[in-house]
């Protein structure tokens, strides 16, 4: 009898995993109120299967953040993605992988080596995550934030923008959260609203692991005249209200 209860346990445990996988990431509990997040956007990868026009501009998508380089290499689907986005009438921007063995300015060539510079595109991107070794035992701040900086400073200097840094809520407490507060942050958070220490603001927000086209789901955090103010410059890099609120001061003028 205690044999058959255990199976059974054990049974509903693995439903009730894939259940919550399926709504989080498919159903999306997670989903931002259009009416106060309006501009929405993807990101994707050479991880994700083969993408279309359509994926990119499906459910009204205004965006696309496209990984150009992980550490010293180059992503292999980046020009293609480019193009597709292009192609579907999105902004686009790129972003970089960040590893933590190789030398910040190594990594800052290879993204500047892979991305044009171009005033239409968003800032550049690093995406700062946890993985293998370091996902047990990160490694300490320090560390990260001199390897940050030096591809920080190279990244500012080549293309005159400020450079978005995108962090899970353990890496932005980690590394982000006392030493880069000026800069724009994009937050990885699928299973809630971001809530960040200090009430510290966002810029994008990763609300979503993967949909049914297994591309990551994301929205901006103001109206669509804050983003076009965004992306050309002419914003403070930081996602508070008060700058929101300067935005539409400007444009009642």
């Amino acid at each position: 009898m205690k044999k058959i209860v255990a199976l059974f346990v054990l049974a509903f445990a693995l439903l009730a995993g894939v259940g919550a996988y399926y709504v989080f990431n498919y159903v999306g509990l997670n989903n931002p109120s259009y009416a106060r997040y309006p501009v929405r956007g993807i990101d994707v990868s050479s991880e994700q299967e083969a993408l279309d026009a359509s994926d990119f501009s499906g459910q009204g998508n205004q965006f696309a953040f496209i990984r150009a380089s992980e550490g010293s290499k180059q992503d292999e689907m980046f020009e293609q993605n480019v193009s597709i986005a292009k192609e579907a009438g999105l902004v686009v921007g790129a972003y970089h992988t960040f590893d933590y063995d190789v030398p910040g300015v190594v990594q800052a060539n290879k993204f500047i080596a892979c991305v044009p510079k171009d005033d239409e595109m968003l800032p550049p991107v690093i995406d700062i995550d946890l993985y293998g070794v370091y996902a047990e035992k990160p490694t300490y701040a320090q560390r990260v934030q001199q390897t940050l900086d030096a591809m920080i400073g190279r990244l500012e200097s080549h293309y005159g923008k400020t450079p978005v840094l995108r962090a899970t809520q353990r890496t932005y407490e980690l590394y982000i959260m006392d030493h880069y507060r000026a800069y724009p942050l994009w937050i990885r958070s699928v299973l809630r609203a971001p809530n960040l220490p200090n009430n510290a603001g966002w810029t994008f927000w990763q609300y979503s692991s993967e949909n049914e086209n297994a591309y990551h789901m994301n929205t901006f955090s103001g109206n669509i005249k804050q983003f076009e103010a965004f992306v050309a410059k002419k914003i403070v890099p930081t996602a508070t209200e008060e700058d929101w609120d300067m935005i539409e001061d400007d444009e009642e003028e």
